[in-house]
């Protein structure tokens, strides 16, 4: 039980490609690798990652750039409410 709980661990350390969703109450960015390891529709990945990080501020995700490179981002807007761009 303990080598497969060793081996379960190491898995899960090389399975982390490095930093995450960067960014605070008003949006942020993650980084293109991250989504696109995570495999099947990238969009909606994205928006699941930015959707999780603004509930953290009782916040809306909106996707504000998407480009699918090596070493680029997707940037997006923590909103209070979806119909609302103002205070």
């Amino acid at each position: 039980m303990k080598p497969m709980f060793a081996l379960g661990c190491l898995f899960l350390l090389g399975a982390w490609v490095g930093p995450g969703i960067t960014g605070n109450d008003g949006g942020g960015i993650i980084p293109y690798p991250l989504v696109a390891a995570q495999g099947g529709n990238d969009r909606a990945v994205a928006m699941v990652m930015a959707s999780g990080h603004c509930a953290g501020y009782r916040k809306f995700a909106v996707i504000t750039s998407f480009h699918r490179r090596y070493g680029d981002y997707v940037g997006f807007n923590c909103r209070r409410n979806l119909s609302r761009t103002g205070p």
